[in-house]
């Protein structure tokens, strides 16, 4: 089977994209991301930028072509910090069918759903089966289940004198990852520890990330460095590939 040399549809013309599936890319994945604050020192772009590095290299890994990341997600958990976008659950879970039904039209078989964002996970296993009934012959792949994820970046860091709880929201996983990847868009300077301890996440979708911390940060970015994000990176994509050519066997 041959390798695209490209794998991000928005920049692929529809006859290369037609010459990969009749050359047999069976797959397309779509990830899922949020327009949100991250604390003082990341953009609000982080998710959705952290979707756009883990699915060009999962979509490479696996033969697959990835659709364009969806920026926005349902962060209204975020809402107390200023840029943060969200949309509603249902909004969010028509698009994803309206993405899985134009991919499913263009002769895709399977379909990898992925959020990099944990507000978007519940909707995404939500309307997964809804989808898979009404397009038959397509198999959707739900995997955001954002204990797993959780539990990747955990493993990934352990070994690096980082706790659980240093790796929440603008903590030391995310910042390492975009140290590794997009160090420019990080201000520095801003870059401090916030909240560590226990978290009750059905506090933080109801009350806000503001019951916990005044900056926005869950964790500790202070623990951040290049080469952590390069481990997390390389962790994450080869779970999730190995998901993907598990379920598309």
């Amino acid at each position: 089977m041959e390798k695209p040399k490209k794998v991000k549809i928005e920049e692929m013309t529809t006859k290369e994209i037609e010459k990969s599936i009749k050359n047999g890319v069976e797959t397309a994945i779509i990830m899922v991301g949020s327009t949100e604050q991250h604390g003082p020192h990341l953009p609000t772009a982080t998710d959705a930028l952290i979707g756009e590095i883990l699915g060009e290299k999962i979509a490479r890994k696996t033969n697959a072509l990835m659709a364009p990341t969806i920026q926005v997600g349902c962060s209204d958990h975020h809402m107390d910090f200023k840029g943060t976008i969200t949309i509603k659950p249902h909004t969010l879970m028509e698009l994803i069918k309206d993405y899985c039904t134009s991919l499913a039209n263009h002769g895709f078989k399977n379909i990898a759903i992925i959020s990099t964002h944990g507000g978007n996970c519940a909707p995404v296993t939500t309307i997964a089966p809804e989808i898979s009934k009404k397009l038959d012959g397509t198999k959707i792949i739900p995997l955001s289940s954002f204990e797993k994820h959780i539990k990747v970046w955990n493993d990934s860091t352990k070994n690096h004198g980082i706790k659980p709880g240093d790796i929440n929201h603008a903590g030391a996983a995310e910042t390492s990852i975009l140290l590794s990847e997009h160090p420019e868009l990080i201000k520095k300077q801003n870059i401090k520890k916030g909240y560590t301890g226990e978290i009750n996440s059905s506090t933080i979708f109801t009350e806000g990330l503001k019951a916990y911390t005044k900056t926005g940060v869950l964790g500790n970015p202070e623990k951040a460095t290049k080469k952590i994000g390069e481990k997390i990176i390389k962790d994450t994509v080869n779970y999730f590939a190995k998901e993907i050519q598990k379920q598309t066997k």
